[in-house]
């Protein structure tokens, strides 16, 4: 007996276009252009991840020297004497600190309530403009 040898492989159709010279050359042309399209990306990616790396190293030295500073600035606080202030001119910072509270916090009432009395004419106005 004869076996035959059968191809386990599908067997793929394949399909011809004809292209004009015009057509063939734009294809080409585009292919050119996204071809650059993605190398400037790739180019553009490669140095944000360089500049990130570099942002992140600055990050680390910054908290560093942000860490020593406080420690200088504990060694300082127990070194320095304590200044002692007066009664009188306590009860006047914390005076001048309620009044400076107050003034911001009308400050921005006033600012609240300039904006809702400015869109409560905008929509005013737009009223009469529809009558």
């Amino acid at each position: 007996m004869k076996k035959e040898k059968t191809n386990s492989k599908k067997q793929e159709e394949v399909i011809y276009v004809k292209l004009n010279y015009s057509e063939d050359y734009e294809g080409k042309k585009n292919l050119l252009s996204s071809e650059i399209s993605f190398l400037r990306i790739a180019r553009a990616i490669k140095n944000y991840k360089l500049l990130r790396q570099e942002e992140l190293n600055i990050k680390i030295k910054i908290t560093k020297k942000i860490n020593e500073a406080n420690i200088y600035i504990r060694k300082l606080r127990l070194i320095l004497p304590k200044v002692k202030i007066p009664e009188i001119l306590q009860k006047s910072e914390l005076e001048n600190n309620n009044i400076e509270k107050r003034i911001k916090i009308s400050r921005d009432k006033y600012d609240v309530n300039s904006i809702e009395s400015q869109l409560q004419e905008i929509q005013d106005r737009l009223r009469q403009m529809s009558r």
